[in-house]
C-alpha cells in the first residue's frame, strides 16, 4: 500500500502476513476458511529488493518467519535454507516492523552478539512449556507430516539465525483486534449469538444447554439475579480445523473437569449451586470431524456440554467472544516468537484466556496470570478450568458448595479489568501512535 504525507512523499509498505497473527487467521479461526499455508513473500521479496531502487522508502511489516513454517511443514532442509537466505538477504526494509518484542531481538540480533556472549553453540531445545524469549535450536523437521496422524506441539523449533538488522530499523507493532471486539451484555449475546445456534448447517454436537438461558437472564437482572442464577460458565476456542490442528489435550482437560465435576456437584444440596461449563470451538475444517468423534467418544456428563459451530459473520463471532467468560487458545508458533491473533481477539473482547504456554506468549498472557492462565498440558489446563472458571475447591476439602463461586467471580473480574487497562487499545489506535510516526520519520529520512 502506499502511505502519503503531506509533502506527497510517500513510502511503500509491504505485509509479510504468513499464516500465523494475521487477519487472515482470525477469518479462518471464526469462519472456517482454509488457506494455504506455504509462505508468502518468496513471490514479493524480489520486487521488494528491486524497489529499493526506485522507491524512496521501504517498510516490512513482519509477522513470523517463512522459512520456520516449512521446517515445521516437513519441507526438504535445502529448500529451507534457500528461503531463510531470501529472508534474510532480500526482504529487509528501511524499516521493519514486528508483532512481538522477540521477534525484534531475533531480527536485530547479529552473529556477533553470540561470540561476544561466548556461545558456541545453541542453547537448548524451546520446550512446549519453555518462557525463554528466544531459543536458537537445531532444525528438525517434521517426519510425520505424511502420515494421517494429527501433529502434536513440536518440543523444538526451527533454528533461528540472526538477521542483524540495524536495531534502529525495527520497531515493534503489537496487533490489536478492529474496535467491534468488546465486552456484550447478557441480553446481546442472547439477540446476536444464540440464534446462530439454530442453524443445523452450521452447528455440531450438543446444542445450547439449557441452564444458559435462565443464567444470562439472571445476568441481565444484575445482582438481584446473581443468588438464582445457575452457576454455569461458557468457555469459547476458535481454530481453522486443519490437519495439524490436535485438540486431544482439550479432550483430556475436559474428561478431568467432566470427572471432577461429577465429584463435586454430588455435595451439592441445591441444584442451583452445581457447577456447569458449556464449551464452544468455532470454525470448519477437515480436523473437525476428528474433534466431534473424540467428544462423542468420551461421552461427557450432564455438567459438561459442547458445541462446534461455524459461524457465518465475524461480528457474531465477535459477540461470541464478548460474551464468553473465558477463552481458550492452543496456538503454538513455528518459530516461537509470533503471537496469536485468536488471543488478540479475546482479550480485546474482554475476556481472559486460556493459551497454551511457548516462548513469545508472556508478551500478551504473563506468567502471573492476570490476564488469563498458561499450560503445559491436559492436567494444567483441567485444574485451571476446575479451581478458576468454575469456582470450584480442590478436591482435599470440600467447603459449601457455594464458597468458592464468589471467589471465581472476583477473579474473573480482575482479570477482566487488567485486559480493559492493558489491552483495550485498538488496531487503528496503535497503527497512528506507533507504526504512522515510523513511516512519517522514515519519509523525511529519504527527502
Amino acid at each position: 500500500s502506499v502511505i502519503p504525507d503531506v509533502s506527497g512523499r510517500w513510502a511503500k509498505l509491504v505485509h509479510m502476513e504468513l499464516g500465523n497473527g494475521t487477519d487472515q487467521e482470525r477469518n479462518k479461526s471464526a469462519r472456517g476458511s482454509r488457506s494455504s499455508k506455504a509462505p508468502k513473500e518468496l513471490i514479493t521479496a524480489l520486487p521488494m529488493w528491486l524497489s529499493g531502487f526506485t522507491h524512496p522508502a521501504l517498510a516490512v511489516d513482519w509477522h513470523n518467519f517463512g522459512y520456520t513454517i516449512m521446517a515445521c511443514d516437513g519441507r526438504p532442509s535445502i529448500m529451507v535454507a534457500i528461503y531463510r537466505a531470501v529472508e534474510r538477504q532480500l526482504c529487509q526494509g528501511q524499516l521493519n516492523l514486528t508483532v512481538s518484542e522477540a521477534m525484534r531481538e531475533a531480527l536485530s540480533r547479529t552473529d556477533a552478539d553470540y561470540r561476544r556472549a561466548g556461545k558456541k553453540k545453541p542453547p537448548p531445545p524451546a520446550q512446549v512449556g519453555s518462557a525463554s524469549k528466544l531459543v536458537i535450536v537445531e532444525e528438525e523437521p517434521q517426519q510425520n507430516r505424511k502420515q494421517n496422524k494429527p501433529t502434536p506441539p513440536k518440543s523444538k523449533t526451527p533454528r533461528i539465525i540472526p538477521f542483524g538488522f540495524p536495531i534502529e530499523s525495527v520497531t515493534v507493532l503489537h496487533d490489536h483486534s478492529p474496535r467491534f471486539f468488546k465486552p456484550v451484555t447478557a441480553s446481546e449475546f442472547t439477540a446476536k449469538v444464540l440464534p446462530a445456534f439454530e442453524d443445523k448447517g452450521s452447528v455440531a454436537l450438543d446444542a445450547p444447554p439449557s441452564w444458559l438461558r435462565p443464567m444470562l437472564d439472571a445476568k441481565g437482572q444484575g445482582e438481584s439475579g446473581a443468588n438464582d442464577a445457575p452457576k454455569g460458565r461458557i468457555l469459547v476456542a476458535s481454530t481453522s480445523w486443519t490437519a495439524d490442528d490436535d485438540y486431544t489435550i482439550v479432550i483430556d482437560a475436559l474428561k478431568g473437569v467432566d470427572a471432577s465435576l461429577v465429584k463435586f456437584n454430588a455435595t451439592c444440596e441445591e441444584e442451583v449451586d452445581k457447577r456447569r461449563l458449556w464449551f464452544v470451538a468455532t470454525g470448519k475444517g477437515i480436523a473437525r470431524a476428528r474433534f466431534e468423534q473424540q467428544v462423542k467418544d468420551a461421552k461427557f456428563s450432564q455438567y459438561v456440554t459442547v458445541s462446534v459451530i461455524y459461524f457465518q459473520s465475524l461480528a457474531t463471532y465477535a459477540a461470541m467472544l464478548g460474551g464468553a467468560d473465558a477463552g481458550l487458545s492452543l496456538h503454538y508458533s513455528s518459530s516461537g516468537l509470533d503471537l496469536p491473533m485468536k488471543c488478540v481477539d479475546m482479550l480485546g473482547a474482554g475476556i481472559p484466556v486460556f493459551s497454551l504456554r511457548y516462548p513469545a506468549i508472556h508478551e500478551l498472557v504473563d506468567e502471573e496470570g492476570r490476564a488469563g492462565w498458561l499450560f503445559s498440558d491436559a492436567k494444567e489446563l483441567a485444574s485451571a478450568i476446575f479451581v478458576d472458571l468454575l469456582g470450584t475447591p480442590s478436591s482435599s476439602h470440600l467447603p459449601p458448595c457455594d464458597a468458592s463461586w464468589s471467589k471465581s467471580a472476583a477473579l474473573l473480574k480482575a482479570k477482566r479489568a487488567f485486559i480493559a487497562v492493558n489491552h483495550g487499545r485498538k488496531w487503528d489506535e496503535d497503527w497512528d501512535a506507533v507504526a504512522l510516526p515510523a513511516i512519517e520519520r522514515l519519509v523525511r529520512g529519504k527527502r
